[in-house]
């Protein structure tokens, strides 16, 4: 996702993605990815959604269900963060029993309403990855150009029944809570 997706490692990027090192981890957690709805078909040869949308399909107007993995969007529309309008919608879903299980990575910026939301009131784990993560950046044939440090620290957000099962495997990626 090209605008959207900025700012994993600079404001300068365009689309940075998720190593293949933490989404196999997503899927030992949840048992597969149904959806992955922000990526694109060269990340999804690695992530192996059964179903992800593209920024031209805009995943956030289309259907959510299943096990979805969400890497969102970072920067902003309007006045309003993308990682919170995305994270906010995988919630709704799993309320709704739409999505029966989820993980989300985000940056890891306490002091804002929607990351203090989920810290307090919505989640039932959050794992603090303790070093940057290295995202992967694509170029337009889909072949792995370069790799780029976070500027800041990741949070992996789990949204399910077995807490147990994400300390055990996100532990060793940094500390659970």
């Amino acid at each position: 996702m090209k605008q959207s997706m900025q700012v994993l490692t600079s404001s300068q990027t365009d689309a940075w993605y998720t190593p293949k090192l933490y989404t196999d981890a997503v899927r030992e957690v949840l048992g597969e990815i149904d959806l992955d709805p922000a990526s694109c078909a060269a990340a999804n040869e690695w992530i192996g959604a059964k179903r992800f949308y593209t920024e031209e399909q805009d995943g956030l107007s289309l259907p959510w269900e299943g096990k979805v993995f969400l890497n969102p969007p970072y920067g902003k529309t309007g006045i309003q963060s993308n990682q919170e309008i995305w994270v906010r919608r995988l919630y709704h879903h799993y309320r709704m029993n739409e999505v029966q299980g989820g993980i989300a990575l985000t940056k890891c910026v306490p002091g804002y309403r929607w990351w203090d939301e989920l810290f307090h009131n919505v989640c039932p784990a959050v794992c603090f990855v303790e070093d940057r993560i290295s995202f992967v950046k694509l170029n337009k044939g889909g072949e792995v150009v370069k790799t780029g440090k976070a500027k800041a620290g990741s949070n992996f957000w789990y949204f399910g029944e077995n807490r147990d099962r994400f300390e055990k495997v996100f532990s060793r990626f940094g500390r659970i809570v």
